[in-house]
């Protein structure tokens, strides 16, 4: 592109295009082809001059071996209006192949006449400026003091901001990726001369109201807004954001909680200096709370970055985010009664609306998960989803990870002992149906070794159970087998022991059933139960000190024959009978007798065996 004069720079800046040779032919110049490319390639050959700083660059990168081909773009700006009677230019310069040459030029092109005379006036800026300064005698230094200097100095801050938001904007098809490393022209040094500072502060305070900061849209739209309305975001923050997007979650919202967020391209730790001079700062810790169930960061990614998500809280929890409104947001998993994956907040746990477990053994995991279903997740207790689990196994950091959930979250690591103690204190609150089922569990459990046999004995130990009222009753000292499984029953009725504190199972325990998957043969936990709960049968159990209406009664044979063995096993045992027990046999007409071939009954004392 040739522009002929000012004012038509000054049109055409917006048609400037990243890449090209910018030519600019001033008006009324003796040389009519005097193009800007040559005019400066003339300026910085003139540089070589001054050979005291020349030699401190190496000797491939001295002014007078540069070529214009290593510039990828020159963009050339005057003061807005069209009014440039001081001869003021601005020259952005983008260098590919030698990128420090940049601040070393800017160091001494603050000059007079370009082509004519270099100054050793060190500006501390990355830009050219071009004027007609009035000049110190020694032609040397610039009188920065002076009236005339002062004008053009005034007008340097327009000008570069055009000349900049030119820069920034003058593309459509550049990538964002591209934005940033134009913002190395942006004065973030400070000078060593006041009159330049102001310059600065200037050039600062006029670029804070513009809209030049590349916005991250995930649209091929380019957004710019101005710096105190574009945010940063944490770093690893940046890289789950990144990771969801490959995952596919859309993002077209990041911008719409509250601040607008800085371009990732941009919000890198090498442009933290010019970030903090143009006051672009990092978004408000509440700003995630928003951000991340508003981007559906938690059930719209995988498990590996939902960990991933978990972690980066955790490492920010007690710093940033503790005393924010993320302590409300729905982030923990748990598997709900139904099977599908829903979520508690922080507040909700430390509330105890819920308590979240997470299994100590992945081998076993399904194992508790499908149990605690079966027990309908009994003390709003839920165990963290199966694909969550097994997440947490692969994790490299998951110690630092199970370390919050638990001291933060409440979430409780447990085996399946623990598990099963969790159950027992629950149980006296619930139906006999889920009684019964907790017995299943621990059958199936041993079987299984989750449970030793010790494990077993301590937790039937505290374990309620279902008496032949279905009844659930958490104390007891003693157990009877079900009258329905006992050939005993004909003889002593109903429990005779009841108030001794012994209780009967109810027919419950005789069935089969299948719960979490398994199966238990019929009169399974009977046997069980025989052996962890001891429970017993008449014979095995000391008499009780009552009386038992059967017994005071006429007994049939089948009962007389049961009597008789249950008293042979007393002697045996060397247990003696209690009184009112003792009376009721002898004091009942029990035994059929003959007498005289006449058929009766009579007392015991009374009776006796023939001879013969």
């Amino acid at each position: 592109m040739v522009i002929n004069n000012e004012a038509e720079l000054l049109g055409k800046q917006q048609e400037i295009k990243p890449g090209g040779t910018v030519a600019y032919q001033k008006e009324g110049s003796r040389n009519e082809n005097c193009r800007v490319d040559s005019k400066v390639q003339r300026t910085l050959r003139s540089a070589s001059l001054i050979s005291d700083r020349g030699t401190q660059m190496n000797e491939q990168c001295r002014f007078h071996d540069l070529k214009m081909p290593r510039y990828t773009d020159l963009i050339v700006g005057v003061p807005p209006g069209g009014q440039n009677h001081r001869g003021i230019l601005i020259f952005l310069l983008q260098v590919s192949q030698v990128p420090s040459i940049l601040p070393v030029l800017s160091s001494w092109l603050l000059s007079g006449q370009c082509g004519r005379k270099i100054t050793h006036t060190v500006t501390n800026f990355p830009f050219i400026i071009q004027a007609d300064f009035l000049l110190a005698s020694s032609r040397e230094t610039i009188l920065l003091d002076n009236k005339w200097n002062q004008g053009i100095l005034d007008c340097v801050p327009s000008a570069f901001v055009s000349t900049f938001i030119s820069l920034v904007k003058s593309s459509e098809d550049a990538p964002v990726l591209s934005l940033p490393r134009m913002f190395g022209f942006i004065p973030v040094n400070s000078s060593p001369y006041p009159a330049l500072n102001a310059v600065r502060e200037t050039i600062k305070a006029k670029l804070v109201d513009e809209n030049i900061v590349p916005c991250e849209s995930y649209l091929e739209q380019k957004i710019f807004q101005k710096p105190p309305e574009v945010g940063r975001l944490m770093p690893p923050f940046w890289d789950i954001l990144k990771k969801a997007r490959k995952e596919g979650l859309g993002l077209h919202n990041l911008s719409s909680h509250g601040r607008h967020v800085l371009s990732s391209s941009f919000d890198r730790e090498n442009y933290d200096q010019v970030l903090d001079f143009l006051g672009v700062k990092h978004v408000e810790d509440e700003w995630y709370a928003k951000c991340i169930p508003g981007s559906n960061l938690i059930l719209g990614v995988s498990e590996e970055l939902y960990l991933e998500l978990l972690l980066f809280l955790a490492e920010k929890w007690r710093s940033n985010f503790l005393n924010t409104n993320i302590i409300y947001i729905h982030l923990l998993k748990y598997a709900s009664l139904n099977g599908d994956v829903s979520l508690y907040s922080v507040n909700e746990v430390q509330r105890n609306v819920g308590k979240v477990l997470v299994s100590q053994e992945p081998h076993y995991t399904s194992w508790l998960i499908d149990w605690n279903r079966e027990f309908r997740c009994s003390g709003g207790r839920f165990f963290v989803p199966k694909s969550t689990q097994e997440a947490i196994q692969l994790c490299s950091r998951r110690h630092t990870l199970l370390k919050w959930l638990s001291d933060e979250m409440k979430v409780e690591s447990v085996n399946v002992f623990n598990f099963a103690a969790l159950v027992t204190n629950m149980l006296a609150a619930i139906d006999r149906n889920l009684a019964v089922v907790y017995v299943h569990f621990l059958y199936h459990s041993l079987s299984k070794n989750y449970l030793s046999e010790q494990e077993v004995i301590n937790l039937c130990a505290r374990m309620p159970i279902v008496d032949n009222y279905g009844r659930v009753m958490a104390a007891r000292k003693g157990v009877l087998v079900p009258a329905n499984g006992s050939k005993w029953v004909s003889l002593i009725g109903s429990n005779p022991w009841r108030e001794d504190g012994f209780v009967e199972l109810g027919d419950d325990y005789l069935y089969s059933g299948k719960f979490a998957g398994v199966s238990t043969p019929e009169n399974s936990l009977i046997h069980f139960l025989k052996r962890y709960v001891g429970a017993s049968d008449v014979p095995d159990i000391s008499p009780p000190n009552a009386v038992i209406p059967t017994m005071s009664a006429l007994l049939t044979k089948k009962n007389t024959f049961l009597l008789l063995d249950w008293i042979r096993r007393l002697r045996r045992k060397g247990v003696n009978m209690p009184v009112r027990f003792l009376n009721c046999i002898k004091e009942g007409n029990q035994l059929k007798v003959s007498l005289n071939g006449i058929l009766g009954y009579r007392l015991p004392s009374q009776s006796f065996l023939p001879s013969s």
